[in-house]
């Protein structure tokens, strides 16, 4: 990567650094050339989402940014220099559409690949890192790539509650058949059983299977839920918040998540002048308060860490509202504060 991009990226961006005053890295040329120093950025790419790669700073470069043969051969790409193309042998299969998968139950659902991996092309599908934190099991299988680009997933969900896949999760990993695997056809011919006994039941603890009824325990917990409410309606309220959960930030799920359909920008006039408010002075309790409040949205990705160079058109104070809680007697309510950004036009 080029200095200069290096300097452009947003610090939000850039997770380390490290300089480096006297190294060199050799090229393909057999030429040598120094480096400013080493670093660890996220980058987004469209065909596989956000990942965190290492890269060396150098002062000038042909090009901004260069992938090195590390990348190359850690995502399995194959150059193809008859056609000026670089192909990545692996793939993320996503979903289409919201899938919910009920308990004890097998399915297959229709995924898609990436554009540019070829129709016609021969792969394995294998599970991925989201569907085993869902706790569900992919079946390995061979796969061609249709005119539409929608492949076979075969999912087991093992558990005993409902689980939900929004739209556009990473369910299976096709990878292109290569060397590495060997592929077997079935016999054409399939071998007669005769002498059967097939029994209709079975009296063994272990052929009744019971499926307990959904704990919404957790679910009552995170939310409040109207008392006007009967038995029932309120148990369907819950079932609806159980399947939606991953909506909503949670301890297990905190992250917020992003969007890049809409961007927030604020326009100022050519001659506006940057407005900067001095913050406010808290006691220590609230600093504290104030700390975990920050450190929360650090830990999202909210916001980011603002360097001591870098100019800012617009500074803000950060204020804490103090409330009491509904719950409890007005006497003997515990006190809760709210995170506030005043901004002043």
């Amino acid at each position: 990567m080029s200095k200069s991009l290096f300097d452009s990226v947003s610090d939000k961006q850039k997770l380390s650094f490290e300089q480096l005053d006297c190294s060199e890295i050799r090229l393909a040329n057999n030429d040598t050339i120094k480096v400013t120093g080493t670093a660890k950025i996220k980058m987004y790419i469209e065909t596989r989402g956000e990942i965190d790669i290492d890269v060396y700073i150098l002062p000038v470069t042909s090009h901004p940014f260069i992938l090195g043969t590390d990348y190359l051969m850690k995502n399995n790409v194959v150059l193809d220099f008859s056609k000026m193309s670089c192909q990545l042998n692996t793939a993320n299969v996503q979903t289409q559409k919201r899938l919910s998968l009920e308990p004890n139950t097998e399915t297959i659902v229709w995924a898609r690949v990436p554009n540019y991996i070829t129709l016609g092309l021969q792969g394995v599908c294998s599970k991925s890192k989201f569907s085993c934190s869902k706790g569900l099991l992919v079946a390995k299988a061979v796969v061609t790539v249709p005119y539409n680009r929608k492949v076979p997933v075969k999912l087991l969900n093992p558990t005993s509650e409902n689980v939900v896949i929004p739209k556009g999760r990473t369910i299976a990993e096709f990878s292109v058949l290569n060397n590495e695997y060997e592929c077997a056809s079935f016999s054409d011919t399939i071998p007669e059983v005769q002498h059967v006994d097939v029994s209709e039941t079975i009296d063994s603890p272990h052929s009744k299977f019971t499926c307990s009824k959904p704990d919404y325990s957790k679910v009552k917990s995170l939310f409040t839920l109207p008392e006007n409410l009967q038995e029932t309606e309120s148990d369907k309220l819950a079932c609806l918040l159980h399947d939606n959960l991953d909506l909503f930030v949670t301890e297990d799920n905190p992250n917020l998540g992003f969007t890049r359909v809409v961007e927030h920008k604020i326009l100022l006039k050519q001659d506006a002048v940057g407005k900067h408010q001095k913050p406010y002075r808290l006691p220590p309790f609230k600093r504290e308060i104030l700390r975990e409040h920050l450190d929360n949205l650090l830990k999202q990705g909210i916001i980011a860490p603002v360097s001591e160079t870098e100019d800012l058109l617009i500074t803000s104070p950060i204020v804490l509202v103090t409330k009491r809680s509904k719950n409890s007697a007005k006497n003997l309510a515990p006190k809760t504060s709210d995170f506030v950004a005043i901004f002043v036009s």
